[in-house]
């Protein structure tokens, strides 16, 4: 096998995914995982896992209808009850469930994960909401 990495042949039995790297040779992997976790080690859930749990949970409680909502969606599409579509703006069949409106969980426009991205911007979700309502109307 030739490491992606290193462009070295080097034979073993196992061969590692690591990203957009194809296959690396377990020092070059190794390597790799050092260097994750030393990044990783400065932030909170590594040095204060307590903390951490607190900070999940007051966020939980703060978006709990939020977190209902999706939970309801995603029950929806397990079922059957609602059938996935493409993305609204560009047709990409890989598409993300998007919540106009908490309060009508049922009311979902179909976005790929860019452009899912790009909606929660709150300029553009103005315009969205508009769009729909528009297209609903006509």
């Amino acid at each position: 096998m030739i490491c992606r990495k290193c462009l070295e042949d080097k034979i073993y039995p196992d061969e590692f995914a690591i990203g957009s790297w194809k296959t690396v040779c377990r020092e070059c992997y190794n390597l790799y995982m050092k260097h994750v976790h030393r990044e990783q080690s400065n932030k909170t859930y590594f040095t204060n896992p307590q903390k951490n749990r607190e900070k999940c949970r007051r966020h939980y409680y703060k978006h709990i209808e939020e977190y209902r909502v999706r939970a309801k969606t995603s029950w929806a599409i397990k079922s059957g009850k609602i059938l996935k579509e493409p993305c609204k703006i560009c047709g990409s069949d890989n598409s993300q469930a998007h919540h106009l409106d908490y309060n009508d969980p049922f009311n979902i426009v179909w976005l790929c994960k860019a452009h899912h991205k790009f909606v929660h911007r709150d300029d553009f979700n103005i315009l969205l909401k508009r769009t729909i309502n528009e297209q609903a109307t006509n």
